[in-house]
């Protein structure tokens, strides 16, 4: 099934932006009649058809339902800034793999030079590529994406969650963390960069009480470790490897309007 990301529903139908247009009709070659699905972003999606009058064009609604597909263990993923297709890579996998939110780091072995300098621009394209990966997994809720940030601020911001500390230096697997999370329903996972953390970033998470853990005896790439951490996490606490729930679906009174939170 096709799928667009919108905003704008109206009534009984969604309107197309002319990127919506380009993508269905140009891309695509969807034609009058053909269904796609609207998602909002918040959970909602919409099953709709393609009609036209004229030039116009919009998708009718056939059946609304609330279906978020969210894993039951949120996962707030604070990965430092690497090089920038690494980086992306990272964000979208992350998505496909249910994360609730990134919290990029500036750490203290992340060069402006090297990565290119951060600007706002980078936070814009970022957004877009959340947006592409929530479409291609059938996600339904778009995770949040914070501004780059030292690593105290992150931690101050997510202050209340359980931290699950990714460090080379240490013996101490995975595994006994994820055994220590269990009954929880988040955490902040805290992923350093190319050349691992500094020693001042350790005592910070230190400082916490939280003991650093590893994935084995292998030394992965940053991009590896933060995607296969969070496949760890998802799959022993989380929803992967798990059935497909069947989504809320409204009454046939509702389904010709979206639904209101």
């Amino acid at each position: 099934m096709h799928r667009i990301l919108t905003s704008r529903i109206e009534e009984d139908r969604v309107a197309l932006t002319p990127e919506d247009f380009h993508h269905l009709v140009r891309v695509l070659r969807l034609r009058e009649g053909d269904e796609f699905e609207a998602v909002t972003g918040d959970g909602h999606r919409f099953l709709c058809r393609l009609e036209r009058a004229g030039t116009a064009w919009w998708g009718r609604i056939q059946r609304a339902a609330y279906d978020p597909r969210e894993s039951p263990f949120r996962i707030h993923l604070a990965p430092a800034l690497i090089k920038w297709e690494r980086f992306e890579w990272i964000l979208q996998k992350g998505v496909e793999l249910g994360v609730a939110s990134f919290h990029p780091i500036l750490s203290e072995r992340t060069s402006s030079t090297r990565h290119g300098g951060y600007c706002p621009r980078k936070l814009e394209r970022w957004h877009r590529i959340l947006q592409e990966a929530l479409k291609q997994c059938g996600r339904g809720c778009l995770p949040r994406l914070e501004e780059p940030t030292p690593l105290a601020a992150v931690l101050e911001r997510l202050a209340k969650h359980p931290i699950v500390f990714l460090d080379e230096n240490t013996h101490r697997p995975l595994q006994q963390r994820v055994e220590e999370l269990v009954g929880c329903q988040e955490c902040l996972l805290l992923v350093g960069p190319e050349g691992g953390w500094d020693e001042r970033e350790r005592t910070l998470v230190r400082m916490k009480g939280v003991p650093p853990v590893g994935l084995g005896p292998r030394i992965l790439r940053a991009e590896t470790a933060a995607v296969a951490a969070s496949t760890i996490l998802q799959y022993s606490l989380g929803d992967l490897g798990r059935g497909i729930s069947t989504p809320e679906t409204p009454g046939e009174s509702e389904r010709e309007k979206p639904i209101e939170d």
